[in-house]
């Protein structure tokens, strides 16, 4: 009887050998395992330092929304603004700017001079009566 004791006590060590070369196996080697932290995003500097922009953008987009406030009979909805918005600025030459510092000088150059407002009330309700009598939706 003792041998049959030492074979059983041999075949649990080599079953618990296989298991753990399994475990190891399963824990070492499945893409989980091997996968790699993902790296942080990069900050993304919400205004660089440089880049372009036209400085009548923003004055026609705020006349449009002051206009289309007190205006009935129009729709409102976001394709017939930026439409309103696309045709009042293709009336004037654009006005381009690299920096905040020229940005804020341009907008100031636009914002001051009476003409430039006027022209922009004016080329606003054109292109709304423009986008009110041909909607494109």
């Amino acid at each position: 009887m003792p041998a049959k004791k030492n074979s059983l006590s041999a075949d649990f060590a080599g079953r618990e050998k296989k298991a753990s070369v399994v475990q190891r196996f399963i824990t070492e080697e499945t893409p989980a395992a091997k996968t790699p932290e993902p790296e942080p995003a990069p900050e993304i500097d919400p205004k660089p330092k440089y880049y372009i922009k036209n400085a009548m953008e923003d004055a026609v987009i705020d006349e449009a929304k002051s206009a289309l406030k007190h205006m009935a009979n129009i729709c409102k909805c976001d394709k017939c603004f930026y439409d309103v918005c696309a045709i009042a600025l293709n009336t004037f030459p654009a006005s381009y700017a690299t920096s905040e510092q020229g940005e804020l000088f341009r907008k100031a150059r636009v914002l001051l001079n009476a003409e430039t407002r006027n022209k922009i009330s004016t080329a606003v309700f054109d292109a709304i009566e423009i986008v009110r009598d041909n909607p494109t939706h």
